[in-house]
């Protein structure tokens, strides 16, 4: 029987001052701190990259690329010079930046940008790709400097900004995506009527938003409310006719989905687990095609999902496949197994149809996962995060099991 391992690497306890004051140390320490380093390289993990980038900035000479890299390594890669700063770093991000062959920035080289001086890393990273990405904005700097990168598209704003800092430098004809985390100054949102070319909002966190009603009548395609007050109202979900699109990460006013007044028309529903309001009554939304229910439906409620005639995407974590009627219509499954069975000889009975299934391990991962019983499932594909141990790898293709991070030393 097959298995695959992820690397245990830990730190060394002078590592974080052994490269970054390389010459005051003795040679053998540095030696063995930077064979640590080489084990980690390049990193093909978030986690990864911050163990990197614990050892401080003498590791940006150990940092390969862009050239040779894996398609799951440039992030890491990022991240980790990002995290550790400096001008050393930020001259190795902006000759990696343009080496890149990318239309749009990687994600990890936007998170950067609040490490460094905001104009120049707008002028000499942000600046090089053709398609300016979500541009998160935290600080006043990054905010000011939004007009050297206009028009702007996406936009993601956090914290302290009133509703004429957001959207001064925005544009009615030009952005599209917003998103507003964790503030904590607005009290309403009719600055969003300003903004007639918006297709997607997330509001989050915003402890003085209690209602939606600015936003009756929009023509928005998508919408995101995350983490809004108890009793908050969403009742002008009724009046957004173009919705189709609804994430509802927030404690839920109605005793069950049939008092939810979002509009037929929905193609995607994403809920979490805390909602606190029962999942009868989601058939009426007959055009669902993806949804995510963390919370642990009931054999009757399992049945009503089962109903669902065009649903071909499932997302859950609190489960029991034991209840599930068969859903032949779900063809993309992914399972966040908070239990650590994530119950894989199910799947192939429950699922019969499936192309493609994911299992992300990371809240509660189990000594070992077995994935010979999804070779009942003829051409399946198959994606493992954060996987102690797998079994039957012997019964996969590589091309068809992807393993994050991926193990080093031969495995998948």
């Amino acid at each position: 029987m097959s298995t695959a391992r992820g690397p245990a690497v830990t730190g060394h306890p002078l590592a974080a001052a052994s490269l970054q004051y390389a010459t005051e140390i003795e040679p053998g320490t540095r030696k063995l701190v930077e064979q640590q380093a080489r084990a980690l390289m390049p990193p093909r993990s978030r986690e990864e990259a911050e163990q990197l980038a614990a050892l401080g900035p003498g590791i940006l000479d150990l940092l390969p690329g862009p050239q040779g890299l894996e398609d799951d390594e440039v992030g890491p890669v990022i991240k980790t010079a990002a995290t550790i700063g400096g001008d050393h770093a930020y001259a190795f991000l902006s000759r990696f930046a343009q080496s890149l062959n990318y239309e749009s920035a990687h994600y990890e080289l936007v998170e950067g940008w609040k490490n460094f001086d905001a104009a120049s890393y707008a002028r000499d990273i942000l600046l090089s790709f053709k398609e300016r990405p979500l541009l998160t904005i935290s600080t006043d700097a990054q905010r000011n400097t939004l007009r050297s990168l206009k028009p702007i598209s996406k936009a993601s704003f956090r914290k302290y900004f009133t509703a004429e800092e957001i959207t001064e430098h925005l544009s009615p004809e030009h952005t599209q995506t917003l998103n507003i985390h964790s503030n904590h100054v607005l009290t309403d949102l009719k600055f969003i009527r300003h903004l007639p070319a918006l297709k997607q909002l997330n509001i989050s966190e915003c402890e003085k938003i209690t209602d939606i009603d600015d936003l009756a009548g929009l023509p928005l395609p998508e919408l995101h409310l995350l983490r809004f007050p108890d009793e908050s109202s969403f009742d002008a979900l009724s009046s957004l006719n173009e919705l189709k699109y609804l994430a509802l990460y927030t404690r839920l006013p109605w005793d069950s989905l049939e008092g939810m007044p979002a509009p037929p028309g929905l193609t995607t529903l994403r809920m979490p687990r805390w909602i606190d309001t029962a999942l009868s009554g989601i058939s009426k939304w007959q055009l669902l095609k993806s949804l995510v229910i963390n919370s642990a439906p009931t054999p009757a409620e399992w049945q009503e999902i089962s109903s669902l005639p065009r649903l071909a995407e499932l997302y859950i974590s609190e489960y029991d496949l034991f209840q599930v009627t068969s859903m032949p219509s779900v063809t993309h499954l992914h399972l966040s197994p908070i239990d650590t069975d994530p119950q894989l000889n199910l799947v192939p009975e429950k699922f019969p149809n499936l192309k493609t299934i994911s299992v992300n391990c990371l809240a509660s991962p189990p000594d070992a996962i077995d994935v010979t019983p999804l070779k009942e499932i003829e051409g399946i594909k198959a994606s493992l995060d954060y996987a102690k141990e797998i079994t039957g790898l012997e019964e996969f293709d590589p091309d068809n099991l992807r393993v994050y991070p991926r193990p080093r030393g031969g495995g998948i």
